[in-house]
């Protein structure tokens, strides 16, 4: 069976020859749709009553790693504030990039629009520039919230962002547009780390997370008013808008992504080909797709990851890279030891030490360097086929293979592995 990451150019977009039987899971686009008008009926009305006699107002979008059309929906929010009366000399885009880099300027253009950038003041947030963080104290369970200055500062505070499946939050929007997207690094390293001891099944598309609850009473404390969130299919149209509360409006665009982007396996796979896509900046951002495929592979398996990872391995996180070739408890025992200066890093490491601890992982990347895949513990190939011929010559001519597309987006429902991410009438279905 003749397959390719069809996303891809160059090497990661290669045809293999997979066998038949293969399972493929891929999350689905929908027809078109009138995405406008979904938009426009999810904000109508709902923002010019937060926004009367409000002074200065920050908006929070989402950066470049994310496929959101802010542009898009800036116009919606624009005529919400201007008819409670905003002037454009009191709004203020704050773009939650996290621990990402910058933005570049043609990435803000793009993101933003080059009228939104020429009309509001635009500032990018910088987790490590103690000067633009304030600390507002902590959650009930000792979670600190350092968070850019610029949110006490305002009077009203919107997020903008897509709602997807994560890693970490199970579904990205909501309160993740303040933590991580515009806290400091005490913040940042507190949920990355607390969350690298929980399994992936525990996190990935789990609606209530075990990280969720704290990011949220955290964005409360932080004042985040209201947001805008999306819902998006695998071509990247909107399926679904809501504005309003942070909460309410993420768990509605989630259970619409996770219709979307789940797709089920009634098996692990021995072998599991898995893309990165649309997580494909650099490995920092496509750990996602080993998340996801991690969750599709039998214990004792096989991993190919397929990604390009232009911007190599992490260079926000240079660390990163030799932790993550070591064992997992090697990694705890050096963070609780104090010798990671880095934890955040630590934690991405933790996540890839645990994958690869219950299954071999050959990578096929035009972006990561050979020596640099070895050092993260991964065998890297030169292309898919040799990738997964070599794992097939390990599991055995007659190993199962999945073949995951969308993965750095997609929520593989294995049988008697994460059945609990799906509402309970469709898990009861699907033993009916």
């Amino acid at each position: 069976m003749r397959l390719r990451f069809g996303t891809y150019p160059g090497v990661e977009g290669e045809p293999f020859d997979a066998p038949e039987g293969a399972a493929i899971l891929a999350p689905r686009a929908g027809p078109p749709n009138d995405e406008p008008a979904l938009l426009r009926d999810a904000i109508e009305g709902r923002l010019a009553p937060l926004a009367e006699g409000k002074r200065r107002v920050l908006l929070l979008v989402d950066d470049a790693t994310r496929r959101t059309r802010v542009h898009e929906i800036l116009p919606h929010v624009e005529r919400e504030l201007a008819q409670a009366g905003v002037r454009d000399e009191q709004v203020t885009i704050l773009t939650a990039q996290g621990t990402h880099r910058p933005m570049t300027r043609e990435e803000l253009e793009a993101k933003i629009g080059p009228a939104f950038l020429r009309r509001w003041r635009v500032e990018q947030h910088r987790h490590r520039d103690r000067e633009a963080l304030v600390r507002l104290g902590e959650t009930e369970d000792g979670m600190p919230v350092v968070v850019n200055r610029l949110l006490p500062e305002s009077d009203l505070r919107v997020g903008v962002g897509h709602v997807g499946v994560h890693a970490i939050m199970g579904f990205s929007g909501g309160a993740k547009i303040v933590l991580p997207g515009v806290c400091g690094e005490e913040s940042e390293t507190w949920t990355h780390w607390t969350a690298s001891w929980f399994a992936q099944e525990d996190l990935l598309g789990v609606m209530d997370g075990p990280i969720r609850a704290h990011v949220e009473e955290g964005a409360r404390l932080a004042g985040l008013d209201a947001v805008v969130n999306v819902a998006m299919d695998h071509a990247g149209q909107v399926q679904r808008a809501a504005c309003g509360d942070f909460v309410e409006a993420q768990r509605a665009c989630a259970a619409t992504a996770r219709d979307w982007h789940a797709a089920r396996l009634d098996e692990p796979a021995d072998i599991v080909i898995s893309d990165s896509f649309p997580a494909d900046r650099d490995y920092w951002q496509s750990v996602k797709g080993l998340c996801c495929a991690t969750i599709a592979v039998e214990e004792g398996g096989v991993i190919v990851l397929v990604t390009p990872s232009p911007e190599g391995v992490a260079d926000n996180h240079p660390g990163c890279r030799d932790l993550c070739g070591l064992p997992l408890e090697e990694i705890r025992r050096r963070v609780a030891a104090g010798e990671v200066e880095d934890v955040i890093g630590a934690a991405v490491a933790a996540f890839t030490a645990r994958i690869r601890e219950r299954s071999d992982v050959h990578l096929v990347s035009s972006g990561i360097r050979p020596e640099d895949a070895r050092a993260m513990g991964f065998t890297p190939f030169a292309s898919i086929q040799d990738a997964l011929d070599a794992a097939r010559e390990k599991m055995g001519a007659h190993a199962s293979v999945a073949v995951l597309q969308g993965a750095g987006g997609l929520l593989p429902v294995v049988g008697g592995r994460n059945e609990r991410v799906l509402p309970e009438r469709e898990a009861g279905r699907r033993h009916a």
